[in-house]
């Protein structure tokens, strides 16, 4: 999208209305979006109502959160207690 932006190695790039924002993870929550490097929020976009006017580089796919890492650990430690109490 934007030629001249010097893309940082292992980070990603939010346009927002052409403006390019890069972090390491970006994560789409609800109707917030935001940039975090090294685990640390450096920029957010809250109350998100048109998510056409963000989007990210071509390729990349949005990041999974803290919250919802730890809900789909916490279910597949669920499911593989109950695999071993089936005796599968």
């Amino acid at each position: 999208m934007n030629s001249k932006l010097v893309k940082k190695e292992g980070c990603k790039v939010l346009y927002v209305l052409s403006k390019p924002y890069q972090a390491d993870e970006i994560v789409k929550k609800d109707n917030t979006i935001t940039g975090y490097v090294e685990g640390n929020p450096v920029w957010q976009f809250p109350n998100i109502s048109n998510l056409n006017d963000f989007q990210l580089e071509e390729g990349e796919e949005f990041d999974t959160s803290e919250e919802d890492k730890k809900i789909l650990h916490d279910l597949d430690i669920d499911f593989r207690l109950s695999k071993i109490e089936m005796g599968l």
